[in-house]
């Protein structure tokens, strides 16, 4: 089984949303796990827009980068510049895997206009976890 970890600076929507989706799509195939500088809780529009999708986070906690410290890695993937730049050192077999998605945790407007931010930047982080389940779970 391999072992995934999605970093991002505060564990509450992008990282989160791409756990949600890994999880559906490696299934047994991987253990995925994701973590923060700064864990700030899950986002509420977060968590609604992976309902959406039929994709659960109640069971997802925000977690600190800490935690990880002594699990080697598979992979590694950071989802905002900003985690990239502060990433710790992982071993040489970790792949890393860098893709940055614009923050949403704080977007302001009416409910429709939010609601939208939130399914667009959902929408893709789901066609890169599913680019990168093709890539790395299929090609073998």
């Amino acid at each position: 089984m391999k072992k995934i970890l999605i970093i991002g600076m505060g564990n509450s929507c992008r990282s989160q949303m791409a756990e949600g989706y890994l999880k559906s799509f490696c299934g047994e195939k991987a253990e995925v796990l994701s973590a923060s500088y700064d864990p700030q809780g899950i986002n509420a529009r977060a968590k609604a827009s992976m309902q959406e999708d039929d994709i659960d986070m109640d069971e997802h906690r925000s977690n600190h980068i800490l935690e990880y410290e002594d699990v080697d890695f598979d992979f590694v993937i950071t989802i905002s510049n900003r985690a990239q730049k502060a990433m710790p050192k992982f071993s040489k077999k970790t792949t890393l895997i860098h893709k940055h998605f614009k923050d949403i945790t704080n977007t302001k407007g009416v409910p429709q206009a939010i609601a939208q931010t939130f399914k667009t930047t959902r929408e893709d982080i789901k066609s890169f976890c599913r680019s990168f389940y093709i890539e790395h779970f299929l090609a073998d």
